[in-house]
């Protein structure tokens, strides 16, 4: 198979799962709201600035004002202003945001456990051992630019 083809078959087959009803609720753990509040749980000791968080996540500011503001009053993040510096703010994941990221986490296990259980062993092995190569070439690829 030609690389062109490989791309062609892998976007057909992942808009498929996409577009499944079983996907359903599960697709959105990797985008908005719970990628955002993802992000500030990989280090929670660490607040983040509205900014760092549009840069990290490759969306404009106005999105993250956006996905912010709607995540405040979810109360599942905090804004705190600067003592030092009135134009910083710092965002925080609550209690309640984690918990609502945890649930959705194990929705998302709960689907890929179904997807996976079609699979052998080794055929999970080697997806797992693939889906790592691509990410490190996504990495290389994105040095470049």
């Amino acid at each position: 198979m030609e690389v062109r083809d490989t791309t062609e078959a892998f976007l057909e087959s992942v808009r498929d799962t996409y577009m499944s009803s079983r996907v359903n609720g599960s697709a959105d753990y990797l985008q908005g709201e719970c990628r955002l509040l993802s992000m500030l749980s990989f280090e929670p000791d660490r607040k983040k600035q509205p900014g760092e968080l549009a840069k990290t996540l490759g969306v404009s500011t106005a999105r993250i004002a956006s996905i912010l503001r709607t995540l405040e009053k979810k109360n599942y993040i905090t804004r705190e202003t600067s003592a030092e510096d009135k134009r910083k703010v710092y965002v925080e994941i609550t209690d309640e945001g984690r918990q609502y990221l945890e649930s959705k986490r194990t929705k998302v296990c709960g689907f890929f456990d179904m997807i996976f259980s079609g699979l052998e062993t080794e055929e999970r092995d080697e997806f797992i051992r693939l889906i790592r190569k691509l990410s490190e070439t996504s990495g290389k690829a994105d040095m470049k630019e």
